[in-house]
């Protein structure tokens, strides 16, 4: 199929980037689509340089601080989840495989988390990296490994569960918000998930 004209190539710059500026709209203009599709996908081994946050193992021993070093290291923890965002904006607007980025955006959506519940930088750049990862993926790899996620644990309470007493909100939202659907599971597969 052939980009035959202004409208077409800005249909496809709205619904596979994040919006294609005028100037390459008109390029592209006479352009196969499956070639523009082909230079927007990036390569096998594409990974955005990440950016500096904290290492992981400098907060894992947060639970033994003693309170004012707890309150510097959340300070500095949202300090640095803000820093997480410009960066993900940063890249939203400079990347050049803008249909992974959108992508990326699509699975943060879907799988919500926010980092005010998470708390950890660390962990949301990682769930990040998670979605860019299977953002043109399957599915179902997607979802294995979302099950595991820090971050998804942590915004589910998941963290919060213990052999006696488990806390079903993470495997109700996964059934009913991320795949099933409100009505298409049992709470027998709640408590069996």
């Amino acid at each position: 199929m052939i980009l035959e004209d202004y409208n077409m190539a800005r249909h496809l710059g709205a619904r596979l980037e994040m919006g294609a500026s005028d100037a390459l709209c008109r390029e592209r203009i006479g352009s196969r689509v499956d070639q523009v599709l082909s230079s927007l996908l990036p390569p096998a081994n594409h990974i955005p340089i990440a950016p500096v946050l904290t290492p992981w193992e400098a907060v894992s021993g947060f639970q033994e601080l003693g309170d004012d070093e707890r309150r510097t290291m959340r300070m500095q923890a949202r300090k640095e989840c803000r820093k997480l965002t410009c960066w993900w904006l940063q890249l939203l607007h400079e990347t050049p495989y803008p249909l992974l980025e959108r992508m990326t955006v699509f699975w943060h959506n879907h799988f919500t988390s926010n980092a005010e519940s998470v708390v950890w930088p660390q962990l949301m750049y990682r769930q990040n990296q998670l979605f860019r990862t299977h953002a043109l993926g399957n599915f179902a790899d997607l979802l294995q490994e979302i099950v595991f996620d820090p971050a998804m644990l942590r915004y589910l309470n998941g963290t919060n569960n213990v052999v006696n007493s488990p806390n079903e909100n993470f495997a109700r939202e996964l059934l009913e918000l991320f795949t099933l659907g409100e009505g298409h599971y049992t709470e027998r597969d709640i408590v069996e998930a």
